[in-house]
This record gives structure tokens, sequence and C-alpha cells, in this order.
């Protein structure tokens, strides 16, 4: 019971390490199935998909396993939802994990639910467990699997909320570091589907090494910045971003993030002419805040900051110095069918186009 003790918060230290060094909320996340014991089944495909809508991630995994015994072979296999630093975890005492299931083979499996607090700790009964707010804890989902020899297909499905804070409005992570724990210690095809919804900039933490294949299935654009930065920058107009690897050792977790979505400019303040202070309070869309920047915009930094509000709704420029200096951001991606005239801005936007307009004329 130890060991498993050992593999649960090692992997949920390195995942709350990922979200709590943000100053905001962590709630929980997700991760691979792993087994409790030693086992010869091998983790042959791994297809993970993300839904995530109004600050909530709907996870689905199918995996496939293989059972190369003549036998069938039984193993408690664990899931873990680490507490994370929400209050409302430990005044529930209920993890943040939302419609948990489990299939094999096309029945649904019975699990039990517990929780730990330490390395050294015995796994509790969740109703008499008490979290310490300066050490969190882990719930631990155990059930057991029969793998009949060959091929065996297990479906996962569950809910958990995002992170967030004052430097990340969204933010998604699954600990993949888990799926090391089954035979050859490698997931060997793995799929990763990310479906933020339309008209989304978000990045995602390269975890998955220089052969993985990146691709947008629908209309949107995939930025590499090759050795200058560990996340890409994805812009998707609709549709999904789909990552697949074969022979994957994951020594790392998945995460992926929202900076802003009222700014999809976020925080790259070193490129360009843009100001980190200016690009803060565009963000935030804060009309107030406009004034209180020191020192104060010039002429250049308005127009820049009035028409970064319609370059983000894919509107084209006629001025060349515009088009240039937008054209750096991935997350541009002119349509020649919409203009500033036709365009309908957004009640926040609207105002804040004006608050500019009123300091430029002055």
């Amino acid at each position: 019971m130890k060991r498993l003790h050992a593999l649960l918060l090692c992997a949920s230290l390195h995942a709350t390490h990922l979200t709590s060094a943000n100053d905001g909320v962590y709630r929980s996340n997700g991760g691979v199935i792993y087994p409790v014991q030693e086992t010869s089944i091998v983790l042959a495909k791994e297809h993970l998909s993300f839904t995530c809508r109004d600050h909530e991630a709907q996870v689905d995994v199918r995996f496939e396993f293989i059972n190369p015994d003549p036998v069938p072979k039984k193993l408690l296999v664990g899931f873990q939802a680490p507490a994370g630093d929400n209050p409302e975890n430990w005044i529930s005492r209920t993890d943040q994990i939302g419609d948990f299931r489990i299939m094999h083979q096309g029945a649904l499996l019975p699990y039990r639910l517990f929780a730990t607090t330490c390395e050294d700790c015995p796994l509790q009964d969740t109703a008499s467990l008490h979290f310490e707010p300066d050490l969190g804890g882990v719930y631990v989902y155990l059930f057991d699997i029969t793998f009949q020899p060959g091929i065996n297909t297990v479906q996962h499905s569950y809910t958990f909320p995002a992170s967030g804070g004052s430097m990340l409005e969204e933010s998604y992570d699954y600990i993949l570091r888990t799926g090391s724990k089954w035979a050859d210690h490698k997931i060997h095809e793995l799929t990763v589907d990310i479906d933020m919804g339309p008209d989304r900039n978000f990045e995602v933490h390269d975890s998955f090494g220089p052969d993985a294949d990146w691709i947008v299935i629908g209309t949107g654009r995939i930025d590499d910045p090759g050795n200058s930065s560990p996340s890409r920058q994805v812009r998707i107009l609709s549709g999904k971003l789909r990552i697949s690897v074969e022979d994957l050792v994951p020594d790392d977790n998945i995460s992926f993030y929202v900076q802003s979505s009222l700014c999809f400019s976020g925080y790259y303040s070193h490129q360009g002419a843009m100001r980190e202070d200016w690009w803060l309070a565009l963000c935030h869309a804060d009309p107030n805040a406009l004034s209180l920047i020191d020192p104060p915009l010039n002429a250049l930094e308005l127009r820049l900051m009035r028409n970064t509000i319609y370059a983000q709704h894919g509107v084209p420029f006629k001025d060349p110095e515009l088009t240039r200096f937008f054209k750096q951001f991935n997350w541009y991606i002119p349509d020649p069918n919409m203009s500033a005239a036709t365009l309908q801005l957004d009640g926040y936007e609207k105002l804040f186009v004006e608050a500019i307009m009123a300091l430029e004329k002055q």
C-alpha cells in the first residue's frame, strides 16, 4: 500500500506544481489509469479527447491494452484526482471529478473511492478524511479489471473544472506520466484531441517530443516556435487540435491553457511595438485602466490597441503598417470576407474602442 501511495503522490505533486505556480485556484485534473502492481499488460493505444466548454473539460478516453499471456489476468487499477488547493474540495470532502465511468469490454465497472494525504498515510474513507490546507491530498479511484488474452478495450470518461488565476484564465492538466507504469513503460500509439470551441486562441505545452504530428482538424493554425518556447500557440476558428505520436515514453504531463479570452495577444510584450502594461489593459478590456498607464500611451500605441480588437476578429487592413504589425502574431488570420464596417462588436469591445478613440482625440 505504501508503494501505491508513492506512485500516486509522485505524479500528483508534479501535476500540482504545473498549476499552483499560477496565482489562482488549482481545482483538479485527470490522468491515465495505471496498474497498482507490476504487470505484463501493454498499453497499445490511447485516444484521449478533451472537449472544453464554460471552464469545464469533458474527457473521453479509449484504451487498447494487450495481454500477451494465454490466460486472463486480473489487476487492481488506479485513477487519481488531486484535490488541489480549492477549499471547496476540503469542505465538501469530495474531489471535483464528475460523471466518472470506466467500461471494459462493453460493461461498466464498479469502483471504490478513497483518499490519502501523504506518502505514509493509509487510504481512508472520504467521509472521515480531513485535508489540511497547506498539504492538500489525493483522491484515488480503485477498480478491478480482468484482462482477457489479446486485445482489451477500455473506455473511460469524466469531467473536471479548469484551474485559473491572475495569469491564466483557464488551465487544464492531464497526468500522462502514469502511462509508463504499464509494460515496456510506453504508450505505443497516443492520439490527443483538444476541442476548445470555435474562435479560440490557446497554448499547449509540448510534452510529445519532436516526432509528434500536430494538425488542425477544421480551420486554424499552429505556431511552431522551435526552441524558443516550450509551448505552441494554437488558433482555432472552427474544429479541434489533434496531436499524434508513436512509442511515447511519457516523462511529462499534458497541459494546455488560455491566457485571456478577451485578448489573444496575451503577454507577448517582447514582440513588435507592444508594451506589457497596455496589453494588460487590453486583456482586461477595462476602459478605466487606460488612464492609469504610465507613461501615457502615444498615438501609435493607441492606434495599435484599438485595431487589435478588429484584428482578433480577422478584419483585414488596407494600411500596410497595420497588416505588417499584426501578421507577426499566429492568432491573426485575416478574413477577406470581413470588414470593420460590418463587424458587430460585443458590448465590452465597443466601450473599450470608444474609450481609446476619446484618448486619440485628446
